[in-house]
């Protein structure tokens, strides 16, 4: 009977430490969401004809707190522009949190996820009045290259923005536009590029870029 429990005991030691593994092998964390955690950006300007331009100013997330929202933890992130490079008054705050791998504001909209690389998120559409011109779509993808910024190499998985013309509405066929929200293993968001219009015009190429400069997550 002792033997017998002894083995009992042991093998219920050995089912625990695989699940506990298992639980932490299957938590990449991307996206960092701890107070205190922050991250400084350089700016750059990609004109039409590909011609880069570094600005002057440097841009910065920050996690500022956490609040309780409709029960679930939000973490309160200041930043001078949102994830689609729109600028915010300094006193403007957005509300994210992990949601089963689906990087969320508070309003439920999907900003990144490092589970679905298959769906379409944020659909939107563009319209004149009369027609929809562009479509615009959010997807995530895993690039075959490393991304390079001046805070080092880093394998990402990207929250990829494609906008494509109605050629009927549009009267023509314009190339796509890409935008993206680059992720890197264990340290947050460390690039992203926007265009500069909004809605983004297909004949209007001019990209913003963000480049992660230093960061600081605990």
């Amino acid at each position: 009977m002792i033997i017998l429990l002894a083995f009992i005991s042991c093998k219920k030691d050995e089912e625990n430490s695989i699940q506990v593994e298992t639980q932490t092998t299957e938590d990449p964390d991307y996206f960092q969401l701890e107070v205190g955690n922050y991250w400084v950006y350089e700016n750059y300007k990609i004109d039409t004809g590909g011609v880069e331009t570094k600005l002057t100013e440097l841009d910065s997330i920050v996690i500022v707190g956490d609040t309780m929202y409709k029960g679930e933890k939000f973490f309160i992130v200041g930043s001078r522009t949102d994830l689609y490079g729109r600028i915010l008054s300094y006193n403007e705050y957005t509300w994210w949190r992990d949601s089963s791998s689906y990087l969320i504001n508070q309003f439920g909209t999907i900003r990144a996820t490092y589970a679905n690389y298959t769906d379409s998120f944020n659909i939107i559409y563009y319209g004149n009045g009369r027609d929809t011109t562009e479509y615009t779509y959010y997807q995530m993808t895993k690039p075959e290259s490393q991304t390079t910024v001046p805070a080092g190499t880093f394998s990402v998985i990207d929250f990829l923005r494609k906008t494509t013309a109605n050629i009927r509405a549009r009267g023509g066929s314009f190339d796509p536009m890409f935008s993206h929200n680059q992720y890197a293993k264990g340290v947050g968001k460390v690039f992203s590029s926007y265009n500069s219009t909004t809605p983004p015009f297909i004949e209007n190429n001019i990209i913003y870029e963000k480049r992660l400069v230093r960061y600081k997550v605990n």
